[in-house]
């Protein structure tokens, strides 16, 4: 391997291959930089629920079009709903400190 693809190969994500997105990858990496929760049919974060996901899918993109290069609209998508699912919680505590 020439020492260019190996500097490119360790500068892609993780849940990149060189030819395609790991949906599933991505969610964990995306997940793990993010304090998002998914309960009671939305979206919460840090600083309260999500009431619109467009922004939430607009970050995505940003990070997806690096190496996304078709049905961009529809990976989002799937990462999104794959989301929900890996962010799922069936309940979280309130904060005592905060009004609710």
């Amino acid at each position: 391997m020439a020492k260019n693809e190996q500097s490119r190969e360790a500068n892609q994500p993780v849940w990149f291959d060189g030819k395609s997105i790991n949906e599933a990858l991505f969610c964990d990496d995306f997940l793990s930089r993010h304090k998002i929760i998914y309960t009671n049919g939305a979206f919460f974060t840090p600083d309260g629920r999500v009431t619109d996901e467009l922004p939430l899918r607009g970050e995505i993109f940003e990070e997806l079009k690096c190496c996304a290069v078709s049905n961009i609209p529809r990976k989002i998508s799937n990462i999104v709903e794959l989301m929900k699912l890996a962010a799922l919680a069936e309940d979280f505590p309130p904060e005592t400190n905060r009004i609710h």
